[in-house]
């Protein structure tokens, strides 16, 4: 479903009561909420070649541009790119790795990393160019940004470089606006700002807020259940799509 699609029936519900310009920034500002969380269909799959002598990777520079979080506290390391001889790096606090990093700047295999500032650091710093990184992820899903520009509210696409139409915004769309619990989730939170914070009715707002605490909860535990049977990453289909049913399911 589209943000226009959703939009019209917040308003339909409202009786119109808000902006339209209103709706649209609940609904966005409640999906930036959810958009990074680690939901079942939000999880990829990450896969790229060490460089010798490069200790950290910014995104887009190996690891994906839309990673949000490494999910999990181990990335597999493959050594010569073999699936067939993988070793797990585990991962330390940030505090932790800069105290390692003070030890040296020894070229070694990998045995500790950690994900800091958008970047994916690794220590001992590689020293072979042909070792791959693989891991699990937590992709961003999407959503506009909504920005005070010239005394009225302003829309840009997700990496903030277009500002975005009517049209534009109308027809925006995202996995989690098409996922029925999550779908349900930005719905309800959206409802709540508007009762709590724009038509400052607190009682419609608490039962807004009572249907978004039971959305997210049912999205949590479907995220649970599917996680729960996955298996460690293995075989060679990996990239940044997800899917393949790498995890003993089809995402």
């Amino acid at each position: 479903m589209s943000i226009g699609a959703m939009a019209a029936e917040i308003s339909a519900d409202l009786h119109s009561l808000v902006s339209a310009t209103d709706v649209y920034r609940k609904i966005i500002t409640a999906g930036r909420y959810h958009r990074e969380k680690k939901l079942w269909f939000s999880q990829r799959t990450f896969a790229f070649t060490l460089t010798q002598g490069k200790s950290a990777y910014s995104l887009g520079d190996g690891p994906p541009l839309g990673l949000t979080e490494i999910v999990g506290k181990v990335i597999y390391l493959l050594y010569g790119g073999s699936q067939d001889d993988r070793r797990s790096i585990l991962r330390v606090p940030t505090a932790e790795f800069e105290r390692t990093k003070v030890w040296g700047t020894s070229q070694s295999q990998p045995t500790v990393w950690d994900f800091w500032n958008k970047q994916l650091r690794f220590y001992p710093t590689p020293i072979s160019a042909t070792d791959t990184g693989e891991g699990r992820y937590v992709a961003d899903l999407g959503v506009p940004v909504v920005k005070w520009e010239g005394g009225a509210f302003v829309f840009y696409s997700r990496d903030q470089l277009h500002k975005l139409t009517t049209t534009e915004l109308d027809a925006f769309d995202s996995d989690l606006f098409n996922e029925r619990g999550t779908y349900h989730a930005v719905r309800q939170r959206a409802m709540y700002l508007l009762y709590a914070e724009t038509l400052k009715d607190q009682e419609s707002a608490n039962v807004a807020l009572n249907g978004w605490l039971e959305s997210v909860a049912m999205v949590d535990d479907e995220s649970e259940a599917r996680s729960a049977g996955a298996v460690e990453i293995q075989g060679s289909i990996l990239g940044d799509g997800g899917g393949g049913g790498l995890w003993g399911y089809d995402w």
